[in-house]
């Protein structure tokens, strides 16, 4: 016979167990934002994004008044506050037009100046600015550029003449310029070449256009593409043959610029600084992150990991822990109020899905992969953090693009091993050839011989790639979310009942 004992010990571990689950997951936090998402889905115009902001506020406010300890109220203010003179500090000018009109959408304008910013073949980013009545007034557009005759780069300095047209939200290539915060086009004729960009801006396309002729120097496309993809998310130089197989294999993450790729920045630079002082090595290893996250632009993903090192950075001067899901909720609802319009960005999405899956993805191995030494610890920082990432953005991707790749597991497997000591390598290789071309040709080649191998089993792939086509109903994308997240706190949970059990018994 079982002594009750057994029974109300064995509550009493499930009890402990569900409130360190209670402690770490959050909760109260995460159903309100699925709350507010899934209110998405049943209110047209523009007050869910105010809506959604305001129930993102208020799961933060009662996670830190109800959940944690009031003091951090503190760390969450002052990281407002840091985060909001950054954005004002930093702010992106990569484009201004000086006009002299006062009726500036489908009419034609003179254009004094134009400041190129990041640019492809036919688009070019930027804001349009005009004085009217004395006041400067700022706003976004988007260039369409009929002809030119020159070769031009970000940080050259045009004149010449546009015609302003407001963008179509009814368009989906206008609908996602619109996330990017841009509501208006210019189509411009008759440019000619002025001048270059000067001050900060003009250092910073400088220094874009060197690392991309160092580059295309010592490597031929796509393996240039691919490593400046993988360094700085630039992929206007891709072939789009070479993007579609990318994006055969599920591999497009590598390409673009994310908290992996900051993290190592900073863990390597704090990690060589760390013998000098501990809370040096933390500033040195946050000011050489955010002079990265200005050298390659302030995208929704970027800015989101920056915010998520900064609030690890803050934590640790601090001498407090901050739970990885609470920095990336913290992150994300702070870029959410501060550039609204993300609300709609895929980039911004998948970011965030992909950052959470990797976060929670210990929750999704075995037992038994834990206990086989160094070769689980392979397979649970790669396969299953793969995996992890393919189960939380699978709905959202079927939803929006109704296609998925089945191999995708196996060529992140293949290919994510490799990605750190290419980012490392990269960097150093960049970084030598400014000394030493000997040193380049060194290091480019050892490159070369990593990007071949990414390159030809990318391709090797995506010849017998097996796409699932199925595009997902919204409604029922909402409910395999909140099931998700259900399943997800259920594994959490258990593992945490062993773990209060080994510590009980």
């Amino acid at each position: 016979m079982i002594p009750p004992k057994y029974f109300l010990t064995k509550m009493r571990v499930k009890k402990e167990a569900f409130e360190i689950m209670m402690s770490r997951f959050d909760p109260i936090t995460i159903v309100l934002i699925c709350l507010a998402i899934g209110i998405k889905y049943l209110l047209d115009g523009g007050f869910w994004h105010l809506f959604l902001i305001l129930i993102g506020i208020l799961a933060v406010l009662i996670d830190l008044l109800f959940i944690r300890k009031p003091r951090n109220i503190f760390y969450f203010s002052l990281g407002l506050i840091l985060l909001i003179v950054a954005n004002l500090v930093l702010a992106d000018s990569d484009i201004e037009l000086t006009i002299q009109s006062t009726n500036f959408v489908n009419s034609v304008v003179n254009i004094d100046k134009i400041e190129l910013g990041p640019v492809n073949s036919l688009q070019v980013f930027g804001k349009l600015k005009r004085s009217h009545a004395s006041i400067d007034i700022s706003l976004p557009v988007v260039m369409s550029v009929d002809s030119l005759d020159f070769a031009y780069c970000p940080g050259d300095v045009l004149e010449g003449s546009c015609k302003l047209e407001a963008l179509n939200k009814k368009n989906s290539y206008d609908k996602y310029l619109i996330t990017k915060g841009v509501s208006t086009r210019a189509v411009c004729k008759d440019l000619s070449l002025i001048g270059r960009v000067e001050g900060f801006n003009g250092l910073r396309f400088y220094l874009n256009n060197k690392v991309n002729d160092i580059v295309e120097e010592y490597l031929k496309p796509p393996l240039s593409s691919l490593l400046l993809g993988m360094l700085f998310g630039s992929d206007e130089t891709m072939p789009n043959s070479f993007k579609r197989i990318m994006r055969d294999v599920g591999l497009t993450h590598i390409v673009v610029v994310s908290g992996y790729n900051l993290s190592l920045i900073y863990e390597n630079v704090r990690k060589l600084m760390k013998n000098i002082s501990r809370n040096l090595s933390y500033l040195i290893g946050g000011c050489a992150l955010w002079f990265f996250i200005w050298i390659v632009g302030y995208e929704p993903p970027v800015l989101r990991a920056g915010f998520m090192v900064l609030t690890k950075i803050i934590s640790n001067i601090a001498g407090r822990d901050v739970t990885p899901i609470r920095s990336l909720l913290l992150s994300s609802i702070i870029l959410l109020v501060i550039f609204p319009y993300w609300i709609e960005s895929l980039s911004f999405h998948l970011s965030f899905l992909a950052t959470f899956a990797i976060i929670n993805s210990d929750a999704f191995v075995p037992g038994f992969v834990e206990k086989t030494g160094k070769l689980g610890t392979f397979f649970k920082e790669y396969f299953f953090q793969s995996l992890s990432v393919i189960f939380f953005t699978f709905p959202y991707i079927s939803a929006v693009f109704g296609r998925l790749s089945i191999l995708a597991p196996l060529a992140n497997l293949l290919v994510l091993p490799m990605v750190e000591d290419i980012t490392i390598l990269g960097i150093l290789a960049i970084v030598l050839s400014f000394l030493s071309k000997g040193l380049g040709v060194l290091f480019f080649g050892i490159e070369w011989v990593m990007l071949f191998y990414i390159a030809g089993a990318c391709d090797l792939l995506s010849k017998s790639s097996v796409q699932m086509d199925y595009k997902m109903p919204n409604l029922l994308c909402v409910f395999f979310y909140i099931f998700l997240l259900l399943f997800l706190f259920y594994l959490k949970w258990r593992k945490t009942i062993k773990d209060v059990y080994k510590i009980t018994f």
